[in-house]
C-alpha cells in the first residue's frame, strides 16, 4: 500500500523557508543602504547651490535684493526678497517657476552649518535665519564669502564655498584638521 499524501508542512521546512527569507531581506537592506549612501546629503548640497543661482537670477530679473538663508537649526533653507519682512513673507508650497519666496526643508538626518570653521558662531536674525548670501540686481553678492558644511551621519561632510562679489558656489574638500580649506 502507498503512502498517504501530506496535507501540511513540517516545522523544520517552515524554519528553513523563514531563514532564507530573513537572509534575503538582510541582503536587500544592505544593498539599499549602499545604493542610497549619502544621496540625501548630496541633494541638500545641490539644493543650496541651485537656490543661490535662483537668488542671483531673481535679483537681476526683478531688480531687487534677494537673500538666501539657512535656519539656525540647520534643517531649512529660505529664499526671499531681502528686507525686514524676509522671514514673514509666505512661501509657496510647493514652490513653482514664478515663486518669489521659497522655503525647503532638508531631508531627515541632514544638517547644514554656516562657517563652521571660523571659530565664531554665525549670527541669526531675530527670526532665526542665518544669511548665506544677499544678491543684488547687478548679480553681485553683498557678503565676502561663506563656507557651508552639509552633514549626514556616518558620511564625510560636503563643504560648499560661496564666493562673494560674483555669488558663485563650488564644492571644496573639507580639511581633516578642521582648518579652513
Amino acid at each position: 500500500m502507498g503512502r498517504a499524501a501530506r496535507s501540511a508542512y513540517t516545522l523544520f521546512e517552515l524554519l528553513v523557508v523563514l531563514a532564507i527569507l530573513i537572509i534575503l531581506a538582510a541582503a536587500a537592506t544592505m544593498t539599499m543602504n549602499g545604493y542610497y549612501s549619502n544621496t540625501r546629503q548630496k541633494v541638500a548640497a545641490d539644493d543650496i547651490r541651485a537656490r543661490l543661482a535662483d537668488a542671483r537670477a531673481m535679483a537681476m530679473e526683478q531688480g531687487t535684493w534677494y537673500r538666501l538663508a539657512i535656519h539656525q537649526d540647520g534643517t531649512r533653507l529660505r529664499l526671499a526678497p531681502d528686507g525686514p519682512d524676509f522671514a514673514s513673507l509666505p512661501a509657496d508650497n510647493p514652490s513653482s517657476f514664478d515663486s518669489s519666496v521659497s522655503e525647503a526643508r532638508f531631508e531627515e538626518g541632514v544638517t547644514v552649518q554656516v562657517n563652521p570653521d571660523s571659530g565664531e558662531q554665525a549670527q541669526p536674525d531675530a527670526a532665526g535665519w542665518i544669511t548665506l548670501a544677499t544678491v543684488g540686481p547687478e548679480g553681485i553678492c553683498k557678503e565676502d564669502s561663506a563656507l557651508v558644511r552639509v552633514k549626514e551621519r556616518n558620511f564625510q561632510p560636503i563643504d560648499i564655498r560661496v564666493r562673494g562679489v560674483i555669488g558663485a558656489a563650488k564644492y571644496v574638500r573639507p580639511q581633516q584638521n578642521g582648518g579652513q580649506p
